[in-house]
This record gives structure tokens, C-alpha cells and sequence, in this order.
């Protein structure tokens, strides 16, 4: 029923356009007797994706970065707030050249400070290989001297209440520009999940589970950087940011029905506490940017070390057998190490940059284990990668343009398991990753044709040998052995006014997926963990439309993707061939007294996606916004998942194993925005940046 309403709201509201225009940004200047009107196209071809004009639309009165994102087309919302491109994986997020590692930092960047969002689904050699894809924020600079001051306060309602609070203050003299950020926040979860696991070996036996996650966390972030500018050509400066959470805590409730046979073999009652006591993440970041003759120099050396100390305390308490109590510790700490430099010089029609990039990580992770079930590990990784890269860009005239760019990276990989190297599951890797996007335009609509080879590499916490308890018949594991997934991509992006369309193939080799293993000697006993597997290939596409209607913006999207896989299931090859597709529409009406009104809708069908069939989901969103003497004071009124119909199901299929999961956490609520801003533009700390990756990854 919820999703019928859904659908009959986003109808009613299509029906209700009259006339159409084809302008997304429109201006009107009077002069005199004279009008002068123009507009900007709301997004727009360029070399590796589509870039979004934000100033100027509507998008800018949205609230915040996180909540433009949303409204971009192809960027899907997830359920835990994350974002995906469709077709192209969790993208990594640049504001002014600087990776986001904190993504809250999305919600305190106001959508009236940006000025330009690309969207890159081909990264050119600049970006890491293991960028499957970028999204670049680009804001609008301060450049006065004097005081800005931003404090915003946000109270929210969903399960428990929500809180944030911000202070950013800066000030610039001359040639020294100072700046710094304070930021609290408390946030609630509550999440609740069915699964139900049937797993076939000597006999069949079956899981049906009901959870309850209670979540609780506290954190303070602060940022102190200085930019001076030596001259007009020479800036450097230097940036040290902390992160902690000062009180964080996880409880969970879990009731399992077990049969054997579809005979009842027990009943379990498991309660898990988890205390985690995370180390403050600490920064230091320094930078040159500099113009020597002809030549753009840039550098950036970054390190960053981090840690946590969790305690997980099990009680397990058995129908028919005995009951089952656990304390296990692991403690984790990572020191990055990177440096990065990059120049940039004329050459004939475009451009030619070239530049270096190094980064030294080590990660210590030990693990107590299980008494009487899991044993203890001790694991160290060391990772070496140096990258050069190269790339030109060209442009023939005002309509044509070719960049082509070529990255090579030497990693080095070593495994130590209690001190010793582990040479099977250690490995060097030298790989050469090329890029090439050719724009032009024809008969009025404006091509882009991109290719590109990546790669993907696990994160951390997926190559470590610790094995986690779930309960008496799942556990958790990480893999060592797991390989780096390759990707060969080709796209053709096409605009044409307020139309956007997106079409791409994939070819995955090694892609990494969540698999179950059945333990040697007790098949029972599935560990649930990441494998690779041979290959997978993908067709992506993406059309979207947003024109301008009187006061009524709409822009509605299409998009999703189309695999071509089987996978192993029950002795037999599962045809998991077929398609998932997203529809988005977005609203907005500008309402008398300059108010801002949103009505949001989105739904995912049902459809295949690596070794899982992915359940249908939808969600409906509303806000209200107005401001106050020109940007100075701002309020926002939002309410999110309206109807409470977003979650997270899927089926998965393995090799003995079918399992199915619906979660569905707080994501329905409503949350109060204040804002007072002193000089309404915003100033940067002017570092991008080295190891981005590694940080990703860690």
C-alpha cells in the first residue's frame, strides 16, 4: 500500500505540469524597457562525467551538501546515509581538491557555498586507480579580508534525539588567512533485521532470526589551518585536524529458531555488548602551491595515525543445550605516511601534467579470539605504493576536447601473521592504468567518450585472518588472500539542454563479493566472508531530465544496471542475469515570501546484483527552507522517509547457502536546521592532500 501511494504522489505531481521550458537556471535582468533573459543548463558533458551548476539554481536553497547530492542525478541514497553512483560503486568525495574522509562535514558545507558539483564515473590518471568514481565539490571563495563566522545548530527526532552543533570561524590579513572548525554531534540508531538462513550439506538446516541493534554515539571533530601567501605566484600553508568519539556504545538483541531437517533442534537467546574505545584520528597536512616560470607546482605531505580498543561481550543462552558466554578484545592501530606532487605546463593546444605520488601504511591489528571456539590472531600489514602519472589535455576548439592520461603504481604488500611474513598471501603488484575522454559536439548535443582501466583493492578490515563470532552455526572472517578487482570501462555521456543520458560496459576481473564458506570438518558451521571470483560484466545507464516549469522545478531520473553473471548454488550454475533500476523524482516549488518547498521520491526495483536478488525500496522526503536579510539567518524544516517503506533486502545465493536479509533501521524523522552566517561566503584551507586512498581504505 505504501508504495502505491508513492507512485500515485510522483503521478499527481507529473499531471500537474502545464507548459515546459528549457531552461534549468534562468536569469532576468531589467534594463530600462529593455529584458535581457538567459540561462545556464543545470548540468552539462565534460571529460569523465557530468558537472552541475549549483549557484544560481534552485539546488543552492536545498540546505546542505549532503542534501545537493541527494538530488543529483544517478547518486543514489543508501540506507546508513552513504551515497552510491549507480553502476559505479561508492564514489570518493573532493571539496576544492580535498577528500572527504568525515562525510558529516556533507552536512555542515551549506548548498548556497557551492558553486559547481562534477560527477566523474572515468577519473582521468590524476585521481587513484582505485577511484571507481569522484564526485569534485567546487565552492564559492572569500577572498575579503576580515572576520566569517558560521554557527549552525540541528536538532533532530527519529528514534532517539539527534543533535549537531558547528562553529567555523576565519580570518584574513593581507597575505595570512586563518581558519578553524569546531563540530559535536550525537547521534541514535536503532535497527531491526530478519534473516533466515537454509544451508544444505549432510542435512538441511535452517536459521530464522529476528535482531534489535541500539546504537550511541558522541563525537567532536576540530580543525586548525593557516594559508599564507608568500606572492602573488607562492602559497603554502599547513592544516592539523583531530577526530574522536568520546562515548559510543552498541547493543544487540538477537532470538534464532533452528531446525534441523525442518525439525526444531534449538531455540537461542544472544545478547552482544560492544564498547568500543576509539583513539582521537590525528592529521598533519602541509602544502605548496606555487607558479615557477611556465610550470604549476603542487605538493602535499600528510600523515595520519588512528587506533581503537573494542570490547565484544557475548552472552549466549540455549533452549536445549548449554549456554554459551564469550569477552573477546581487539585492538587496532594505523600509521599513514604519504606525499604527493604534481606539475602542470603548457604544451601546443592543452595542457601536460605529470606528477608523483607515495604512501607508506602499516596496520597492527590483534584479536583475542573465543575461549573454547575461536583461537587469537595477530596481524600486521605494510603496504608500499608509489604512482607516477601523467596527463594531457588538449583542446582543438571551442567545441572539442581530448584528455588522455596514463598512471603506474608499484605496490608492495606484506602479510605478517605474529610477527612472521606470511609469503603466500603477501604480493607485489606492478600495473599501468590508462585513461582517455574525447568531447565534441553535434548538431547541438554534447558527447563524451570515455575509457579507462582501474583497479579496486579490499579495504583493511577485509584482509585481516580474525574471525568473528555470530552465533553457534555463522561466524565472520576476513580473507588475506583476497586480490585487487581490475575494471575496464567504457562510457558515452550525451547532454542536450535539461537532458542527460549516460550509457557504459563494465568488465570486472576478480571482482570481490560477499560469499559463505562451510568450515572443514563441520559443514554446519557457515563462515560468512569476502572471496573473488573469475569475472563480471555490467551495462550501466543513466537518463535524467530537468527543466524549469514556473515556479515548479522537477527533474526526474532513470538509472540502474544489467549483469551478466552465474554463480554456484547447490552443485548447480544460478543464472543471475538481469537488471536493477532506480526511478527519482525531485521537486521543488518556490512559494510566495521566498519559502523553498521539496517533495522528493525515490524507488528501486527489484533486480540482480553481483550473487543477490535486491528487493524493491522507496522512500519519500519533504522540506522547507527560508532565509532571512540576505543569508544571515536561515531555518530549514525537514522530514525524511516519510512513510518508513526504506530498507535494505536482499537474497543472497552461494554455494550450499541461501540467506535472506531485511534490515530496516531510523531512517523516518524530522529535523530542525538554524543558521547565522556572518559574510556569506566561505573560506578553504587550500591542502588537497596526499594517500587519499590508503585513508579510504583504512
Amino acid at each position: 500500500m505504501k508504495k502505491i501511494v508513492i507512485s500515485a504522489i510522483m503521478i499527481a505531481i507529473n499531471m500537474y505540469a502545464g507548459a515546459q521550458t528549457k531552461d534549468s537556471v534562468s536569469y532576468e535582468l531589467n534594463l530600462g524597457e529593455v529584458v535581457v533573459k538567459s540561462h545556464v543548463p543545470k548540468g552539462k558533458v565534460i571529460p569523465g562525467g557530468i558537472s552541475t551548476r549549483i549557484s544560481g539554481s534552485v539546488l543552492e536553497k536545498v540546505g546542505s551538501a549532503r542534501q545537493v547530492l541527494e538530488h543529483l542525478s544517478g547518486i543514489k541514497k543508501k540506507m546508513d546515509g552513504s551515497f552510491e553512483v549507480i553502476g559505479k560503486e561508492t564514489p570518493i568525495i573532493y571539496v576544492n581538491g580535498r577528500q572527504l574522509h568525515d562525510m558529516s562535514e556533507l552536512d555542515h558545507i551549506k548548498s548556497d557555498e557551492l558553486q559547481k558539483v562534477d560527477v566523474l564515473t572515468s577519473p582521468g590518471a590524476e585521481y587513484n586507480a582505485n577511484d571507481n568514481s569522484v564526485i569534485c565539490i567546487k565552492t564559492i571563495k572569500n577572498k575579503d579580508n576580515g572576520w566569517t563566522s558560521d554557527i549552525s545548530s540541528q536538532v533532530g527526532y527519529s528514534y532517539k534525539t539527534d543533535m549537531s552543533r558547528q562553529i567555523s570561524e576565519s580570518y584574513k590579513h593581507d597575505k595570512l588567512e586563518v581558519l578553524g572548525i569546531f563540530r559535536y554531534d550525537l547521534k541514535h540508531k536503532r535497527e531491526t533485521a530478519i534473516t533466515n538462513i537454509n544451508t544444505h550439506v549432510d542435512s538441511l538446516w535452517q536459521q530464522h532470526a529476528t535482531s534489535v541493534d541500539y546504537g550511541k554515539e558522541r563525537s567532536l571533530y576540530g580543525q586548525l589551518a593557516i594559508n599564507y601567501s608568500i606572492s602573488k605566484n607562492h602559497t603554502l600553508g599547513a592544516m592539523y585536524e583531530v577526530t574522536g568519539i568520546s562515548n559510543g556504545k552498541t547493543t544487540n538483541h538477537n532470538l534464532t529458531d533452528v531446525l534441523v531437517n525442518e525439525q526444531k533442534y534449538d531455540y537461542w537467546d544472544t545478547q552482544e555488548s560492544i564498547l568500543p574505545h576509539i583513539h582521537p584520528t590525528q592529521r598533519i597536512n602541509v602544502y605548496y602551491n606555487g607558479k615557477i616560470r611556465n610550470w604549476d607546482i603542487n605538493f602535499n605531505g600528510d600523515m595520519m595515525t588512528n587506533g581503537s580498543r573494542q570490547s565484544d561481550d557475548i552472552s549466549e543462552l540455549s533452549q536445549n543445550y548449554t549456554d554459551y558466554n564469550a569477552t573477546t578484545l581487539e585492538h587496532t592501530t594505523n600509521h599513514l605516511y604519504a606525499a604527493k606532487i604534481t606539475a602542470a605546463h603548457p604544451l601546443w593546444k592543452g595542457m601536460i601534467s605529470t606528477g608523483s605520488e607515495l604512501t607508506f601504511t602499516n596496520r597492527h591489528t590483534d584479536f583475542s579470539g573465543y575461549k573454547g571456539i575461536i583461537g587469537s590472531s595477530d596481524d600486521d600489514i605494510h603496504d608500499r605504493n608509489v604512482a607516477v602519472f601523467t596527463n594531457y589535455d588538449i583542446t582543438f576548439n571551442e567545441t572539442t576536447q581530448l584528455s588522455a592520461g596514463l598512471r603506474y603504481e608499484h605496490v608492495i604488500y606484506n602479510f605478517y601473521d605474529s610477527g612472521i611474513k606470511n609469503s603466500v598471501e603477501s604480493n607485489t603488484y606492478n600495473n599501468i592504468f590508462p585513461s582517455l575522454s574525447f568531447n565534441t559536439t553535434l548538431m547541438g548535443v554534447r558527447y563524451s567518450l570515455n575509457y579507462r582501466i582501474q583497479t579496486i583493492r579490499p579495504m583493511y578490515e577485509m584482509l585481516k585472518s580474525a574471525i568473528n563470532y555470530g552465533n553457534r552455526l555463522t561466524y565472520l572472517s576476513g580473507n588475506p588472500d583476497l586480490q585487487p578487482t581490475f575494471v575496464n570501462s567504457v562510457e558515452l555521456v550525451a547532454s542536450y539542454h535539461d537532458i542527460n543520458m549516460q550509457v557504459g560496459y563494465n568488465h570486472y576481473k576478480d571482482d570481490i563479493i560477499f560469499d559463505v564458506e562451510q568450515m572443514q570438518g563441520n559443514e554446519k558451521i557457515g563462515i560468512n566472508k569476502f572471496n573473488n571470483i573469475k569475472s563480471r560484466n555490467v551495462l550501466t545507464f543513466m537518463s535524467s531530465y530537468s527543466p524549469m516549469i514556473g515556479f515548479w522545478q522537477p527533474s526526474l531520473t532513470v538509472a540502474g544496471t544489467y549483469q551478466f553473471l552465474s554463480t554456484p548454488f547447490l552443485g548447480e550454475k544460478k543464472n543471475m542475469n538481469g537488471a536493477l533500476v532506480q526511478f527519482q523524482l525531485n521537486n521543488s516549488f518556490k512559494l510566495p515570501s521566498d519559502f523553498i518547498l521539496r517533495l522528493d521520491g525515490q524507488w528501486t526495483t527489484n533486480g540482480n546484483m553481483q550473487n543477490q536478488y535486491v528487493h524493491s525500496s522507496g522512500s519519500l522526503n519533504t522540506s522547507i527552507y527560508k532565509e532571512w536579510h540576505n543569508g544571515l539567518w536561515s531555518i530549514m524544516l525537514e522530514g525524511t522517509d516519510l512513510l518508513h517503506t526504506l530498507r535494505e533486502a536482499s537474497t543472497f545465493y552461494f554455494n550450499k547457502t541461501l540467506l535472506y536479509r531485511e534490515s530496516k533501521n531510523n531512517s523516518r524523522g524530522i529535523s530542525l536546521t538554524l543558521r547565522y552566517k556572518l559574510n556569506n561566503k566561505q573560506r578553504e584551507y587550500k591542502g588537497t592532500g596526499a594517500g587519499n586512498e590508503e585513508r579510504q581504505r583504512l
